[in-house]
């Protein structure tokens, strides 16, 4: 699952924690989610000094990311299966960012 923004038209700074509420389901017994928070750089964006330039327009850049568990959904001191094809709320938490895009 992807969820992107349109293109910023303004700058923006985002601080804090972040958090992904996921309503999940799997067909195994355990599942690892992975939440990413990624600046997609403008189709434009160029890098490099006046004699040696090179674009990096569509570049990811990696800010965030956190991968979790699904077995530790309730608690990291006690594991609990995932039943096959039943759905669970998780949270992923990420302990915070300090970004500007």
């Amino acid at each position: 699952m992807v969820y992107q923004t349109d293109i910023l038209t303004e700058e923006i700074t985002l601080t804090g924690p972040i958090t992904a509420d996921l309503f999940v389901s799997t067909t195994g017994t355990d599942a690892d989610y992975v939440v990413k928070l990624i600046d997609v750089f403008p189709a434009d964006t160029e890098a490099g000094d006046s004699g040696n330039r090179y674009p990096l327009g569509g570049y990811q850049m990696l800010v965030r990311g956190e991968v979790f568990r699904g077995r530790y959904r309730n608690s990291f001191e006690k594991t609990r299966t995932i039943h096959s094809r039943k759905s669970y709320r998780s949270q992923v938490r990420d302990p915070g960012c300090g970004s500007y895009f």
